[in-house]
């Protein structure tokens, strides 16, 4: 009777082991394709990746041949304009040398203020204006403060001299 129950026991213990090992193996090819779909997924991006890189580099070749030929006629261009802009310098240079003279009357030949000058020369003006009626505000105010304090005195500075 032992023996016949130890052979149930071993022969359900090695179903279950059966099962068992059935459910493990399932998971673990799961896994498997799992990481197979993965690689093969990875494998297409390299090869995209590879594709893409060979394009760029393609590419910057030639933008490289591109910036060569250019370099020169650019070079030449840059050059041009730096001439032009120095030239510019120059003339408004001289013209803010002879702004003075100018804005007197004795400039040289029929030279004119533009928008600039005059709205330049009009701020001066303002300002010093501004600052002249200011100078008259001040010494006024003075003036009224000894006024106020010699009357504020009385008779004794009335009598001074120099009062």
């Amino acid at each position: 009777l032992k023996l016949k129950g130890w052979k149930r026991l071993l022969k359900g213990l090695s179903g279950m082991m059966k099962r068992q090992v059935g459910k493990t193996e399932k998971v673990y090819e799961d896994r498997i394709k799992a990481e197979l779909d993965k690689a093969g997924i990875a494998e297409m991006g390299l090869e995209g990746a590879l594709r893409l890189s060979q394009e760029l580099e393609q590419r910057v070749k030639g933008l490289q041949e591109e910036v060569k030929v250019g370099d020169s006629e650019m070079c030449r261009e840059l050059t041009e304009r730096i001439s032009e802009l120095e030239g510019e310098i120059q003339k408004l240079e001289e013209r803010a040398g002879t702004l003075g003279a100018r804005y007197k009357g004795r400039g040289f030949g029929k030279l004119l203020f533009n928008d600039s000058e005059k709205a330049f020369v009009d701020s001066l003006m303002g300002v010093s204006q501004a600052m002249y009626e200011q100078d008259i505000v001040d010494k006024d105010n003075e003036l009224r403060r000894v006024r106020i304090s010699i009357f504020g005195l009385g008779p004794d500075c009335r009598n001074l001299s120099i009062c």
